[in-house]
């Protein structure tokens, strides 16, 4: 992931650029699921969700300062200086990650496994949790929630908060309000579902609020500033419920299959993320072709609507989805 930062930071052209988002997108897959199941290895599977939360926790605050930050920092240095900065920061963690990250216990059972028996073994493991339906419930789930999630956080929070008439810097403070909901939602509904030994409940719940808080954010004209960052946190809170399909998916597997189900859950999610991402973007497109007018409430509901259609279907899963927490 560094070296892509370092290749974004000093790219001369588009091919460079697109490099660099493939080199980046390839060593961050890791850093998700592995920050979780290590922590599931050192404190045991029966903490494996809770642990999950934490890891969701610290990418949330991430996501909801480096925005701000990152424009902050635009102010006074080129976006070269300050990625490739980033990138310098990135070899830290680098060096303190080979120092300090480790297993807990010695792992057996793949020494001398060369590279074509590794993948058979990933292949199989995938294979056989695929044949489990409700693995594929809650990655479809979880994908819409937090497909929905990725796309408000990083691209349309901000451009739906211009709509409604706030200033770029009070838009995306706005918007990070998602984000710091989502850091404290993380905490909160991992603990609530170990606390009432359910999933199932959290998850309808969850996507029920967000559907609620989007519909409002969308429909409700001349919204104040306060309910509208209420809205947001409101919407990041409930969103931590995705984080219970790692959970539920887990529940299902053998113990040395959760590793391959959280990674498969996972990349659904980001599917479904870079899907979701996009398609506003091209509504935009047809709805300013249709004559309505631009940068218009009107215009973002229009665009909107694949999101609202994604949190309806993820509601509508969630009540078909079994309850699978562990009875011991």
């Amino acid at each position: 992931m560094t070296i892509g930062i370092f290749v974004f930071a000093n790219a001369n052209s588009y091919e460079m650029l697109l490099l660099s988002q493939v080199v980046v997108a390839v060593g961050s897959c890791t850093g998700f699921v592995g920050a979780g199941y290590i922590g599931g290895q050192w404190f045991g599977m029966a903490k494996f969700s809770f642990m999950f939360g934490l890891v969701q926790v610290v990418a949330a605050l991430t996501s909801a300062f480096s925005q701000n930050l990152i424009e902050l920092a635009l102010g006074s240095m080129t976006w070269r200086v300050l990625f490739n900065g980033t990138a310098i920061f990135g070899i830290m963690l680098l060096v303190l990650g080979s120092i300090y990250i480790r297993n807990p216990t010695p792992v057996a059972g793949h020494v001398g496994e060369g590279i074509g028996e590794f993948f058979t073994s990933v292949l199989k493991s995938m294979l056989e949790i695929a044949k489990i339906p409700h693995v594929w419930i809650a990655s479809a789930v979880g994908g819409a929630l937090f497909g929905v999630m990725l796309a408000l956080g990083v691209v349309w929070g901000p451009k739906l908060l211009t709509v409604h008439g706030f200033s770029q810097a009070t838009a995306s403070f706005g918007a990070s309000m998602l984000w710091l909901g989502l850091a404290a939602g993380s905490a909160a509904i991992p603990w609530w579902s170990d606390h009432i030994k359910g999933r199932k409940l959290p998850i309808v719940l969850g996507g029920i609020v967000q559907l609620a808080c989007l519909f409002a954010l969308l429909y409700v004209p001349a919204i104040g500033m306060p309910l509208a960052f209420a809205l947001c946190f409101g919407f990041g809170f409930a969103n931590a419920s995705h984080m219970l399909a790692f959970s539920t998916a887990a529940d299902v597997v053998t113990p040395k299959q959760i590793g391959t189900s959280a990674a498969i859950v996972n990349g659904i999610m980001f599917i479904v993320g870079g899907i979701m991402i996009s398609r506003p973007g091209v509504r935009i497109g047809w709805g300013l072709e249709a004559g309505i007018e631009p940068r218009s409430l009107e215009l973002a509901q229009y665009a909107s609507l694949p999101l609202l259609i994604a949190l309806v279907i993820a509601v509508a899963l969630s009540f078909y989805m079994k309850e699978t927490y562990p009875k011991s």
